[in-house]
Formats: structure tokens, C-alpha cells, sequence
């Protein structure tokens, strides 16, 4: 089944996402792992990890964000599609 296989997909991506974000985040590029995160975010507004990987970047206070970038509390509550 195409669905199915579209799926199967989606899964696979988002585990390999978060794999490489998680190693990215670890070697110091955070910005590359924030994007990452974000794109697992894409397609899965729900997964929990992301979400929480993706607030972890946002409060260190090293991480410098654009004045327009929302805060914590709403980014992690506003629907993904509406970042991109």
C-alpha cells in the first residue's frame, strides 16, 4: 500500500532527524541541530523528544535568536506548519 509505505517513510525520516540533530547538538553546531529538530516537528507535531530538544537549544544563553522568533512557551504550543 502507498500509505503504507508514505508511513513507513515518515517514521524512518523523523527517527534519522532527530539521530542527526541529537549528534549535531552534541558537537556544538546548535543551529544546525535546531533545524533539525524542527524539521521532525514538521512531521510529527507531537513528538515529545523534539519538542524537548528543541526548548533545551532555545534557553541556553548562548544561543543568540532573531527578536521575531517566538518564546518558549508559545513556540512549543503553536502548530509546526506555521514556522515554516
Amino acid at each position: 500500500n502507498n500509505s503504507i509505505h508514505k508511513s513507513w517513510v515518515c517514521v524512518l525520516l523523523l527517527k534519522v532527524y532527530f539521530r542527526k540533530g541529537k549528534v549535531l547538538h552534541d558537537a556544538g553546531f546548535l543551529g544546525d541541530a535546531l533545524q533539525l529538530f524542527l524539521q521532525c516537528l514538521a512531521l510529527d507535531e507531537d513528538f515529545a523528544p523534539a519538542k524537548l530538544e528543541v526548548e533545551k537549544v532555545i534557553r541556553l544563553p548562548t544561543v543568540t535568536l532573531p527578536a521575531s522568533f517566538p518564546t518558549t512557551q508559545v513556540f512549543l504550543q503553536m502548530p509546526v506548519r506555521l514556522l515554516g
